[in-house]
């Protein structure tokens, strides 16, 4: 009875140490990144006052209107006396005055023409609106990438630990056949002793596989801003990996790298965002030389006036003005914001040709890398049906005494060497498929639940 109650107790305590793992899928580890990275917070700060700018450039296109009231009280006193009025001696008393004024009216003041640079101001502000919402775009799919990239090499650490368990499982294994060969007179003492240095190795290369991935893990969780040492559970990577297992190489030789860089000069957000940095340098050269041009501004006042408030909207007047100003030197000022203005523009066509040829580059090393990887692979996959056949024939062999211990251990070996690059290679596939998606600006960014 005891014993069931402490059978018990150990299930009820697994299962509340399973639940209390959760699931963390690369899903929601993109929603963690997105809503909690600092730089996008701050990119959609910066949208906001954007937008705020370009409501400001439109109402400069609109007439400014105005109210005012006023009220106005004076008081005089006066202590009288005599004064000589055309010879004659007069006599004022002493006498006390008030005077109450009230006022209220409208103004307007309206640019009419000012060179249109109020208008090329104006696609100035909504140019920097679409500008920084595509700098956002760009950013959240960095973002968005580093998560991916380091989800898989979580994934990828995993599968080596698996490999690594695995190797130590044989070698425990094969040391029992050793032993039991040395038992009955068939292998050497020396065998033994070399067969337990094999299995001491495969267990410290566990070791240092769980220690690599619990590093990963930590530096992962720590991207997300989560607690690094908080307990997930990850996809399976097994799951993940067999679409890749009847991969061809031959996916990737047919596909034309000149129509990549087209489609990434026309996806990529921050190109599109340099382009809009020189069609805005070019509004700005607009915008200051029409400074040299003509501003033609209307005013519009219409007011009341009155001793009392009943009496006020009796007294009305209105005004109406145009006023043209006529630039004629100003201390080259003019002349200097426009080429400033032109050297701008210039700049930023260095930097669209720059970029332009940074994503050539870097799309042609991803291009390149993965049809290497593809063909890396191929090559692996084959090597790992290779080993273990190699393996399965020198233990055989052993078994039967027609071969040494030392070629059936350099078979594993190999073996272990040819399951970590099949491993290896077809998560630097994964990786590099996303990169490619990342280079020609067509990685998907998920809206943030």
């Amino acid at each position: 009875m005891q014993k069931t109650i402490l059978l018990l107790i150990s299930i009820f305590t697994l299962s509340i140490s399973a639940s209390a793992q959760q699931v963390l899928t690369l899903e929601n580890a993109i929603n963690k990144a997105l809503s909690k990275n600092p730089n996008i917070l701050k990119s959609e700060y910066q949208l906001e006052s954007k937008e705020s700018n370009m409501r400001a450039a439109l109402g400069q296109l609109l007439p400014s209107v105005s109210a005012n009231a006023g009220w106005n009280w004076a008081r005089s006193e006066s202590k009288g006396g005599e004064f000589n009025f055309n010879g004659s001696i007069i006599e004022s008393p002493a006498s006390t005055t008030q005077t109450r004024s009230y006022t209220a009216g409208l103004s307007s003041n309206w640019t009419l023409f000012d060179g249109l640079a109020s208008f090329k101001f104006l696609r100035i502000g909504e140019n920097e609106v679409t500008q920084t919402g595509l700098n956002l775009s760009r950013l959240k799919q960095e973002i968005v990438y580093q998560t991916i990239s380091r989800y898989l090499l979580i994934l990828n650490a995993a599968e080596l630990v698996r490999v690594r368990e695995d190797n130590l499982l044989w070698n425990q294994k094969n040391l029992e056949i050793v032993t039991m060969k040395n038992e009955i007179g068939t292998s050497t003492l020396a065998e033994v002793y070399q067969q337990q240095v094999r299995v001491g190795q495969a267990e410290l290369a566990v070791l240092q596989a769980k220690n690599d991935f619990e590093t990963t893990k930590s530096a992962f969780l720590y991207f997300l801003g989560e607690d690094v040492l908080h307990e997930y559970t990850y996809a399976d990577p097994g799951e993940l990996l067999k679409e890749l297992d009847n991969f061809e190489s031959t996916d990737w030789q047919t596909v034309d790298l000149d129509k990549l860089i087209v489609d990434a000069l026309k996806s990529r957000s921050d190109y599109k965002s340099l382009e809009v940095t020189v069609d805005n340098a070019q509004s700005l050269i607009d915008a200051r030389w029409a400074a040299h041009l003509p501003v033609l501004t209307n005013s519009i006042t219409y007011g009341f006036r009155g001793n009392t408030v009943s009496d006020m909207f009796e007294n009305r007047n209105l005004s109406v003005s145009l006023n043209l100003s006529i630039p004629i030197f100003n201390g080259w000022i003019t002349t200097n914001q426009i080429e400033q203005a032109m050297i701008q523009k210039k700049s930023a066509e260095v930097d669209l040709s720059d970029l332009a040829r940074s994503i050539k580059r870097d799309l042609q090393k991803t291009f390149l890398d993965l049809q290497t990887a593809g063909k890396r692979v191929e090559v692996s996959r084959k090597n790992v049906v290779a080993a273990e056949e190699t393996r399965k024939i020198e233990e055989e062999k052993y078994k039967l005494g027609a071969t040494t211990l030392l070629n059936v251990l350099i078979a594993n070996s190999d073996l272990l060497d040819a399951q970590t690059q099949y491993i290896n290679s077809r998560f630097d596939l994964l990786t590099l498929e996303e990169k490619l998606k990342y280079d020609l600006g067509t990685l998907e960014v998920p809206v943030i639940k």
